[in-house]
């Protein structure tokens, strides 16, 4: 029943360690050698099944790949109070950045090809935001509204007659 117990050295060390085996040999892979081939030879006639049994629902537990999972989560990102609250967070903080990544492309998507208004703010040279306010319409870019503002003025001097410096009036 031993030999069920000890398959490695590190379950050897791990039974001589919290006092299960006393090992009088001195080396612990001696001494799990020595344990594995006790049963060589020999009828196991008084063996209980359900000990057999038990034993191979363990290891058959131990190799599925989501009970190693569950426990590494446990013991690495849920084993305190802040933790699991900092685990939590970026978990959400990772969902709501996926979300916003996604709505952003849909609407890049949307919008080519339609005639849609989007409007930006021009930068100065120095990096700065120059409050002209520049209108995109479809895929051309619209002269900003500064600009067209001063266009209009000049297009108004243009219509007035030239007054030429003369006063019309009665002398």
């Amino acid at each position: 029943m031993l030999d069920f117990l000890t398959k490695t050295t590190k379950d050897m060390d791990l039974l001589c360690d919290n006092g299960i085996v006393d090992n009088y040999v001195g080396d612990n892979n001696a001494a799990t050698l020595i344990v594995n081939n006790l049963h060589k030879n020999i009828l196991w006639v008084g063996l209980n099944t359900d000990y057999c049994k038990l034993c191979e629902s363990l290891n058959a537990f131990y190799k599925d790949p989501r009970h190693i999972w569950k426990a590494i989560l446990k013991q690495d990102y849920f084993s305190t109070p802040w933790r699991t609250a900092t685990t939590v967070a970026v978990a959400i903080l990772f969902v709501l950045t996926f979300i916003q990544t996604v709505c952003s492309i849909l609407q890049c998507e949307g919008g080519r090809g339609k005639e849609s208004e989007a409007v930006a703010i021009e930068e100065d040279d120095d990096g700065e935001g120059s409050g002209v306010c520049v209108r995109v319409h479809g895929n051309e870019e619209v002269e900003p509204e500064v600009e067209l503002q001063k266009k209009n003025e000049e297009e108004e001097e243009k219509s007035r007659p030239p007054s030429d410096g003369i006063i019309f009036g009665t002398p």
